[in-house]
């Protein structure tokens, strides 16, 4: 197993944070059900609600590349100008302590 994490940052552009975070919590459920993801946490910040935050899990890179083809990712990708104010922030990991 290739096990990775993936943090990714986003920031909604003024007056669309609530636009942002609907459109964020509709990919949590089925992300979940993909295969090969082993986590995928949503979280909106105390002090900014404009700045979200996903922290993903992934059993190997295949799975997370078979994630952005998804409808629904691509879907979003394609109308993320709409809400997203620069660019998505993404960071990878690898676990030092695997569980």
């Amino acid at each position: 197993m290739t096990e990775f994490s993936l943090i990714a940052e986003i920031r909604a552009k003024p007056i669309q944070a609530e636009a942002m975070k609907t459109r964020l919590l509709a990919l949590v459920a089925p992300t979940l059900e993909e295969p090969g993801c082993l986590d995928y946490r949503l979280h909106q910040s105390q002090t900014d609600p404009r700045q979200f935050l996903i922290f993903e899990r992934w059993t190997s890179r295949e799975a997370l590349d078979a994630h952005f083809a998804r409808p629904y990712l691509v879907d979003f990708i394609a109308r993320q100008d709409e809400v997203l104010d620069g660019s998505i922030e993404m960071r990878f990991f690898d676990p030092l302590d695997p569980i």
